[in-house]
């Protein structure tokens, strides 16, 4: 656009320039005018606009043939909104205004006028441009934070739904453990009870078997059961129900557990979570915890930190904390408590122990 407006009204120049003598000042005039004009584009800083029209006004004053460009400079000067300078095109034109013809003074006015309105026009539509790209950035924006949020929404019911099936599920573990399981208890002891005063033979080895159909029963439920319970836990709703439990404490949690985290392991980093809760509240003045569960090659890890400046004495015998370990130890882990610029807990267990056993 801008290049544009500066081809028309060098053109306008041209015209100008077409009714004087062709010389050499006729030809000065014509390359130094497009000289000028290209470096006015391709530089567009002030200081080069200001030095083109000093130097502009200089020749102005040597020979009139000059003066016919001065609209490409004048359209300059309104571009980078240099309007004190336009007074030199003004002293210019007077200055010769006496060797031009009426209608070359009136149409190197037009040019002038002309040159302003070009220079307005394209700034106000670079300006809308910039409004539009603006509009278009954060409407691109936008919509890619609803979509963030749209995909945040669709996380949080598909979390929604699995915690409510797993907790469907232990429902229903504890209604086959509670019902089916102490029913079939029942029986078995009714029929162990039969056996032991059945005196006919084929009554004693019929009841036998319905003992031994029994048992195989029991430890059916049982499987079903224990394997309804480890599907319904689930380690990630655990913290955030502990988090919700002692809403006192900020908390930064990091899980980064992966889907495959051996059971033991998440019954154990659970209670020690909790317990460690438990301890902050009794013991501690923490305002902030920070949690960090992380799966790492070789092992898992458990991060437990407060930011406590009561210092106390570490109760090494505490139940508490001997109950930490001892579930530590259990799954071949390590554990870690010390106090630095605040309490904390650090279990490590190795992943291919676990593996190993699972």
């Amino acid at each position: 656009m801008r290049w544009l407006d500066r081809l028309l009204l060098y053109a306008l120049g041209m015209i100008l320039l077409s009714g004087q003598a062709v010389d050499t000042v006729f030809v000065v005039a014509f390359v130094a005018a497009f000289t000028a004009a290209c470096l006015a584009g391709y530089v567009a800083n002030k200081a080069m606009i200001v030095a083109i029209c000093g130097i502009w006004v200089v020749v102005s004053f040597m020979s009139p043939a000059f003066v016919f460009f001065w609209p490409l400079f004048v359209y300059e000067v309104f571009l980078h909104r240099l309007y004190p300078l336009m007074v030199l095109p003004v002293v210019c034109i007077l200055w010769n205004a006496g060797g031009y013809a009426a209608l070359e003074v009136m149409m190197l006015v037009f040019a002038c006028a002309l040159g302003v309105f070009l220079a307005v026009r394209g700034t106000k539509a670079e300006r809308l441009a910039r409004e539009v790209l603006d509009v278009r950035d954060a409407a691109r924006e936008a919509s890619l934070e609803l979509g963030q949020r749209n995909k945040e929404l669709v996380e949080a019911q598909d979390y929604e739904v699995r915690i409510a099936t797993l907790t469907e599920r232990g429902r229903i573990a504890r209604e086959i453990h509670d019902n089916v399981g102490h029913m079939l208890t029942r029986a078995m002891l009714q029929t162990g009870a039969a056996i032991a005063t059945a005196k006919d033979e084929n009554a004693r080895a019929g009841l036998e078997e319905v003992n031994e159909t029994l048992a195989l029963a029991m430890n059916s439920v049982r499987q079903s059961v224990h394997g309804l319970r480890d599907e319904s836990f689930d380690l990630y709703g655990m913290v955030q129900a502990c988090v919700r439990d002692f809403p006192g404490y900020e908390c930064n949690l990091n899980y980064d557990m992966g889907k495959k985290a051996p059971r033991d392991v998440q019954y154990c980093f659970a209670a020690v979570i909790r317990e460690a809760y438990s301890n902050v509240q009794r013991h501690s003045n923490a305002t902030r915890v920070t949690i960090d569960l992380q799966e790492h090659p070789a092992f898992y890890r458990l991060l437990f930190q407060d930011n406590g400046t009561q210092k106390k004495k570490m109760d090494k015998t505490g139940m508490g904390l001997e109950n930490m370990k001892e579930r530590t130890r259990t799954l071949s882990g390590q554990f870690h408590a010390q106090w630095q610029k605040g309490f904390s807990i650090h279990i490590m267990i190795p992943k291919e122990k676990q593996e190993g056993e699972a």
